[in-house]
């Protein structure tokens, strides 16, 4: 689990991306930023770059396809914030229940959980692409939205994310 919640370490003789590391730096008015590139681009290079620049206020998760189940995502996302700011244990609990309904009870108790946070965070997904699953991107979709303000969802994909309601992840008011 450890290996999917903080950036890969950086290999030797690696090029540091300093403009494009100072773009993101300064998309931070950004609600959601989307990297997108063919494998072997160096996405996930680029976002550990900027992922150091930022502090501790980056909670990060490295997608597989093992993450196409929503409780599974969830409790990544939850844990990845929680090393950030501690969040209502009430998320854990709801992730952790049998047969749990993970759209009509989870998302809305961590949305609120996460509007709570007092300061802002930056939620980096890496490897979006490898997410099919409608109701994992809603999920995340919903949480973007639930951002505190200032907050960015930073997402590194292969192709363009289109399946879910990435155009609902408008900034909040406030």
């Amino acid at each position: 689990m450890e290996s999917k919640l903080h950036p890969p370490s950086p290999r030797p003789g690696i090029v540091p991306r300093t403009t494009l590391v100072e773009r993101l730096l300064a998309s931070q008015a950004a609600p959601f930023v989307c990297v997108v590139a063919p494998a072997g681009y160096g996405k996930t290079t680029l976002l550990g770059q900027w992922a150091e620049r930022m502090g501790d206020r980056v909670a990060w998760v490295s997608v597989d396809r093992h993450d196409n189940d929503p409780v599974v995502l969830l409790r990544y996302v939850a844990v990845a914030l929680d090393r950030v700011e501690p969040i209502d244990p009430e998320v854990f609990q709801a992730l952790a229940a049998p047969g749990v309904l993970v759209l009509a009870t989870v998302v809305p108790r961590f949305a609120a959980a996460v509007s709570q946070m007092t300061e802002p965070v930056a939620v980096v997904l890496d490897h979006l692409e490898l997410l099919d699953n409608r109701e994992c991107l809603d999920a995340v979709a919903e949480l973007a939205m639930r951002l505190p303000a200032g907050s960015q969802l930073v997402v590194a994909s292969r192709g363009t994310p289109h399946r879910c309601r990435w155009r609902s992840c408008a900034p909040r008011a406030g």
